[in-house]
């Protein structure tokens, strides 16, 4: 626990020194890796909402580990099923439903996660609407740790490539997100993090109300 501790340290402080710079979409993942570099991207995004919101350091701590640690269900259920590029039967589609009760149970004697970890780790694909899963829980029985890891989550998985779909662009992911904030998504959270992400880096084509296609230079 000492040595996570020390990396997970390490890692906010050279996050902190750099919080006020936008974030840029970076494609840095493939679908071979995607559980491990979707649970490092969340934890990363986690954090930096967090120190935008204020949070203290010990919350900001918790809510990278959440993001680290949120989907650990996905990594237990057979690979072949998270690799699937055909329709899913019944049995594999209640399996991934249910991967957050797989994730808190693999969890719940894992001393060094505090409940802010293990909450996030089965809520973080509820909705306040009432219709997310597996719990259906809406409103302000879900916790707000668990809002800003699946807003980072729902953004992450919609700009990967999956095996049975291409990934979207980041404004989609965002336009997605605003869409449903107040109604799927925590409204502030949806507004920190818009701002914190740049989907529009230097060099990206981007076409214009007008029709015409420009170069974003700045």
């Amino acid at each position: 626990m000492s040595s996570l501790n020390s990396i997970v340290d390490e890692i906010l402080l050279e996050l902190s020194s750099k919080k006020n710079i936008p974030l840029e979409y970076i494609d840095i993942k493939s679908v071979e890796n995607y559980l491990y570099m979707s649970s490092l991207n969340c934890g990363i995004l986690g954090a930096l909402i967090a120190m935008d919101m204020d949070y203290n350091y010990e919350m900001t701590k918790n809510i990278f580990l959440a993001g680290i640690f949120y989907d650990i269900g996905m990594a237990l259920i057979p690979p072949d099923i998270f690799q699937k590029k055909t329709e899913f039967t019944t049995e594999e589609k209640m399996m991934i439903i249910n991967h957050p009760k797989i994730g808190i149970e693999f969890l719940k004697d894992k001393h060094f996660l505090n409940a802010y970890v293990k909450q996030a780790t089965l809520q973080h694909h509820e909705k306040l609407d009432g219709t997310g899963y597996p719990l259906r829980i809406s409103g302000e029985e879900i916790n707000t740790v668990s809002q800003i890891v699946g807003i980072t989550d729902v953004y992450d998985a919609m700009t990967s490539d999956k095996p049975y779909r291409r990934a979207t662009t980041p404004h989609e992911a965002i336009e997605y997100l605003m869409a449903g904030s107040g109604r799927l998504f925590d409204s502030n959270v949806v507004s920190v993090f818009t701002k914190k992400i740049n989907p529009y880096p230097p060099g990206s084509l981007v076409k214009l109300s007008t029709g015409d296609i420009s170069v974003v230079d700045e």
